[in-house]
């Protein structure tokens, strides 16, 4: 798979890549035991987005309520 810096980028992969990124998010959630109650994926693009490393990954967020705030 192509590495890619950031979602800005996504349409440089395959539908394929695409699905299979976001169902190992799927997939960790899952073994996070977030599945049932829900989780929030957040992923950060850009500096203005507040992304700090240079590589495509998502932040899963779960375990409580969460709030309706975003940022």
């Amino acid at each position: 798979k192509k590495k890619i810096a950031r979602i800005a980028e996504l349409g440089e992969w395959t539908a394929e890549e695409t699905g299979q990124f976001f169902q190992a998010v799927v997939k960790v959630a899952g073994k996070l035991g977030l599945s049932e109650k829900g989780y929030r994926i957040v992923i950060n693009n850009g500096p203005d987005g507040r992304q700090e490393v240079e590589y495509l990954h998502a932040h899963i967020l779960g375990g409580q309520k969460l709030s309706t705030q975003v940022g």
